[in-house]
Protein backbone atom coordinates (compact mmCIF):
# COMPACT_ATOMS: atom_id res chain seq x y z
CA UNK A 1 0.00 0.00 0.00
CA UNK A 2 1.02 3.66 0.05
CA UNK A 3 2.50 3.39 3.55
CA UNK A 4 4.83 0.64 2.32
CA UNK A 5 5.90 2.67 -0.70
CA UNK A 6 6.66 5.68 1.50
CA UNK A 7 8.41 3.68 4.24
CA UNK A 8 10.69 1.93 1.74
CA UNK A 9 11.33 5.15 -0.18
CA UNK A 10 10.38 3.38 -3.37
CA UNK A 11 10.91 4.96 -6.80
CA UNK A 12 7.15 5.54 -7.02
CA UNK A 13 7.06 7.28 -3.64
CA UNK A 14 9.92 9.52 -4.70
CA UNK A 15 8.29 10.28 -8.05
CA UNK A 16 4.97 11.26 -6.47
CA UNK A 17 6.30 12.98 -3.38
CA UNK A 18 4.82 10.44 -0.92
CA UNK A 19 1.28 11.59 -1.74
CA UNK A 20 -1.36 9.13 -3.03
CA UNK A 21 1.52 7.17 -4.51
CA UNK A 22 -0.27 4.17 -5.98
CA UNK A 23 -3.37 6.08 -7.02
CA UNK A 24 -1.36 8.66 -8.92
CA UNK A 25 0.68 5.87 -10.48
CA UNK A 26 -2.47 4.05 -11.60
CA UNK A 27 -3.93 7.21 -13.09
CA UNK A 28 -0.70 7.92 -14.96
CA UNK A 29 -0.47 4.38 -16.33
CA UNK A 30 -4.05 4.56 -17.56
CA UNK A 31 -3.46 7.86 -19.30
CA UNK A 32 -0.27 6.49 -20.85
CA UNK A 33 -2.21 3.54 -22.26
CA UNK A 34 -4.94 5.81 -23.62
CA UNK A 35 -2.33 7.91 -25.39
CA UNK A 36 -1.39 4.99 -27.65
CA UNK A 37 -2.87 4.49 -31.08
CA UNK A 38 -5.96 2.25 -31.05
CA UNK A 39 -6.24 2.63 -27.26
CA UNK A 40 -7.52 6.20 -27.04
CA UNK A 41 -11.11 5.75 -25.92
CA UNK A 42 -11.54 9.52 -25.87
CA UNK A 43 -10.47 10.09 -29.47
CA UNK A 44 -13.98 10.87 -30.72
CA UNK A 45 -14.47 13.67 -28.18
CA UNK A 46 -13.60 17.29 -28.71
CA UNK A 47 -10.56 18.75 -26.97
CA UNK A 48 -12.50 20.40 -24.16
CA UNK A 49 -14.56 17.28 -23.50
CA UNK A 50 -11.39 15.18 -23.45
CA UNK A 51 -9.87 17.44 -20.81
CA UNK A 52 -12.97 17.21 -18.62
CA UNK A 53 -13.14 13.41 -18.90
CA UNK A 54 -9.44 13.04 -18.14
CA UNK A 55 -9.87 15.25 -15.10
CA UNK A 56 -12.83 13.19 -13.89
CA UNK A 57 -10.91 9.97 -14.55
CA UNK A 58 -7.92 11.12 -12.49
CA UNK A 59 -10.10 12.52 -9.69
CA UNK A 60 -12.04 9.27 -9.36
CA UNK A 61 -8.88 7.20 -9.01
CA UNK A 62 -7.41 9.60 -6.45
CA UNK A 63 -10.58 9.21 -4.40
CA UNK A 64 -9.84 5.50 -3.95
CA UNK A 65 -6.97 6.49 -1.65
CA UNK A 66 -8.05 5.44 1.86
CA UNK A 67 -6.64 8.74 3.11
CA UNK A 68 -9.75 10.30 1.52
CA UNK A 69 -12.22 7.91 3.13
CA UNK A 70 -13.10 9.71 6.37
CA UNK A 71 -13.72 13.05 4.69
CA UNK A 72 -15.79 11.34 2.03
CA UNK A 73 -18.04 9.86 4.73
CA UNK A 74 -18.43 13.32 6.29
CA UNK A 75 -19.28 14.88 2.92
CA UNK A 76 -21.74 12.14 2.00
CA UNK A 77 -23.45 12.42 5.39
CA UNK A 78 -24.02 16.12 4.73
CA UNK A 79 -25.28 15.44 1.22
CA UNK A 80 -27.70 12.83 2.50
CA UNK A 81 -29.19 15.39 4.89
CA UNK A 82 -29.87 17.91 2.14
CA UNK A 83 -33.35 18.67 0.91
CA UNK A 84 -33.70 17.71 -2.72
CA UNK A 85 -30.91 16.13 -4.74
CA UNK A 86 -27.66 15.26 -3.00
CA UNK A 87 -25.72 16.01 -6.19
CA UNK A 88 -26.47 18.75 -8.71
CA UNK A 89 -26.34 17.00 -12.06
CA UNK A 90 -26.01 20.33 -13.87
CA UNK A 91 -22.57 21.03 -12.39
CA UNK A 92 -19.51 19.19 -13.68
CA UNK A 93 -17.83 19.46 -10.25
CA UNK A 94 -20.81 17.71 -8.65
CA UNK A 95 -20.89 14.95 -11.26
CA UNK A 96 -17.15 14.50 -10.82
CA UNK A 97 -17.55 14.23 -7.05
CA UNK A 98 -20.22 11.58 -7.52
CA UNK A 99 -17.98 9.51 -9.79
CA UNK A 100 -15.28 9.60 -7.10
CA UNK A 101 -17.71 8.43 -4.42
CA UNK A 102 -19.05 5.61 -6.56
CA UNK A 103 -15.61 4.33 -7.56
CA UNK A 104 -14.33 4.34 -3.99
CA UNK A 105 -17.53 2.68 -2.78
CA UNK A 106 -17.12 -0.03 -5.40
CA UNK A 107 -13.45 -0.39 -4.45
CA UNK A 108 -14.39 -1.45 -0.90
CA UNK A 109 -17.57 -3.31 -1.84
CA UNK A 110 -16.33 -6.87 -1.37
CA UNK A 111 -18.56 -7.33 1.74
CA UNK A 112 -21.63 -6.52 -0.38
CA UNK A 113 -21.15 -9.47 -2.74
CA UNK A 114 -24.32 -11.61 -2.51
CA UNK A 115 -22.46 -14.94 -2.46
CA UNK A 116 -20.44 -15.28 0.73
CA UNK A 117 -18.07 -17.82 -0.84
CA UNK A 118 -16.97 -15.20 -3.37
CA UNK A 119 -16.87 -12.50 -0.71
CA UNK A 120 -14.55 -14.72 1.34
CA UNK A 121 -12.28 -15.49 -1.62
CA UNK A 122 -11.68 -11.79 -2.16
CA UNK A 123 -11.15 -11.23 1.56
CA UNK A 124 -8.56 -14.01 1.68
CA UNK A 125 -6.65 -12.56 -1.25
CA UNK A 126 -6.54 -9.15 0.43
CA UNK A 127 -5.53 -10.77 3.72
CA UNK A 128 -2.63 -12.53 1.98
CA UNK A 129 -1.44 -9.22 0.59
CA UNK A 130 -1.64 -7.46 3.96
CA UNK A 131 -0.06 -10.34 5.86
CA UNK A 132 2.74 -10.50 3.32
CA UNK A 133 3.43 -6.80 3.80
CA UNK A 134 3.32 -7.15 7.58
CA UNK A 135 5.91 -9.94 7.59
CA UNK A 136 8.17 -7.97 5.24
CA UNK A 137 7.91 -4.95 7.51
CA UNK A 138 9.16 -7.09 10.39
CA UNK A 139 11.93 -8.58 8.27
CA UNK A 140 13.17 -5.18 7.13
CA UNK A 141 12.92 -3.52 10.53
CA UNK A 142 10.17 -1.13 9.45
CA UNK A 143 7.37 -0.02 11.79
CA UNK A 144 4.85 -2.87 11.49
CA UNK A 145 1.22 -2.19 10.67
CA UNK A 146 -0.20 -3.33 14.01
CA UNK A 147 -3.77 -3.82 12.83
CA UNK A 148 -2.47 -6.68 10.64
CA UNK A 149 -0.56 -8.43 13.44
CA UNK A 150 -3.22 -11.10 14.01
CA UNK A 151 -4.12 -11.77 10.36
CA UNK A 152 -2.06 -14.95 10.43
CA UNK A 153 -4.70 -16.67 12.59
CA UNK A 154 -8.26 -17.59 11.57
CA UNK A 155 -9.70 -15.64 14.51
CA UNK A 156 -7.69 -12.55 13.64
CA UNK A 157 -8.77 -12.81 10.01
CA UNK A 158 -12.46 -13.16 10.87
CA UNK A 159 -12.32 -10.25 13.31
CA UNK A 160 -10.62 -8.09 10.70
CA UNK A 161 -13.55 -8.61 8.34
CA UNK A 162 -16.11 -7.62 10.97
CA UNK A 163 -14.05 -4.54 11.79
CA UNK A 164 -13.65 -3.67 8.10
CA UNK A 165 -17.41 -3.78 7.66
CA UNK A 166 -18.20 -1.87 10.86
CA UNK A 167 -15.62 0.90 10.60
CA UNK A 168 -14.94 1.30 6.88
CA UNK A 169 -17.61 -0.18 4.63
CA UNK A 170 -20.84 0.48 6.54
CA UNK A 171 -20.22 4.18 7.32
CA UNK A 172 -19.80 5.00 3.63
CA UNK A 173 -22.29 2.58 2.18
CA UNK A 174 -24.97 3.68 4.64
CA UNK A 175 -24.63 7.14 3.10
CA UNK A 176 -24.79 5.68 -0.41
CA UNK A 177 -27.95 3.77 0.53
CA UNK A 178 -29.46 6.98 1.90
CA UNK A 179 -28.67 9.00 -1.21
CA UNK A 180 -29.63 6.24 -3.67
CA UNK A 181 -32.33 4.15 -1.93
CA UNK A 182 -33.79 2.77 -5.16
CA UNK A 183 -30.45 1.39 -6.32
CA UNK A 184 -29.75 -0.14 -2.91
CA UNK A 185 -33.15 -1.85 -2.87
CA UNK A 186 -32.87 -3.16 -6.42
CA UNK A 187 -29.52 -4.79 -5.81
CA UNK A 188 -30.33 -6.07 -2.30
CA UNK A 189 -26.98 -4.58 -1.30
CA UNK A 190 -27.93 -3.71 2.26
CA UNK A 191 -29.19 -7.24 2.84
CA UNK A 192 -26.03 -8.77 1.38
CA UNK A 193 -23.85 -6.61 3.60
CA UNK A 194 -25.79 -7.55 6.72
CA UNK A 195 -25.82 -11.23 5.83
CA UNK A 196 -22.06 -11.33 5.17
CA UNK A 197 -21.35 -9.52 8.42
CA UNK A 198 -23.45 -12.04 10.32
CA UNK A 199 -21.53 -14.87 8.70
CA UNK A 200 -18.16 -13.37 9.64
CA UNK A 201 -19.42 -12.76 13.18
CA UNK A 202 -20.52 -16.38 13.44
CA UNK A 203 -17.07 -17.49 12.36
CA UNK A 204 -15.51 -15.22 15.00
CA UNK A 205 -17.63 -16.88 17.70
CA UNK A 206 -16.82 -20.34 16.39
CA UNK A 207 -13.08 -19.63 16.35
CA UNK A 208 -13.26 -18.17 19.85
CA UNK A 209 -15.07 -21.26 21.10
CA UNK A 210 -12.46 -23.52 19.52
CA UNK A 211 -9.64 -21.48 21.06
CA UNK A 212 -11.32 -21.60 24.47
CA UNK A 213 -11.83 -25.35 24.21
CA UNK A 214 -8.24 -25.94 23.15
CA UNK A 215 -6.98 -23.83 26.04
CA UNK A 216 -9.10 -25.81 28.48
CA UNK A 217 -7.86 -29.11 27.05
CA UNK A 218 -4.24 -28.05 27.50
CA UNK A 219 -4.70 -26.76 31.07
CA UNK A 220 -2.47 -28.93 33.31
CA UNK A 221 -4.93 -28.38 36.16
CA UNK A 222 -7.67 -30.09 34.18
CA UNK A 223 -8.67 -33.37 35.79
Amino acid sequence: NNAWEVATKSPLAIRYGDEAVLERHHAAVGMRIMSRDRHDVLATLGEEAQQQVRKTYAHAILMTDMAQHSQMVVDMTKRGAREGQAFDRELIEERRALVGVLLHSADISNPLIPEFALCRRWAEKIKSEFWGQYTRELEQGLPPTQMWASLGTPLGFYKSQVGFIDFVVSPLWSCVFSVFPAGAAKGCLRESLGRNRSTWEAQVKSAEAEASSAKAQSDPRRV
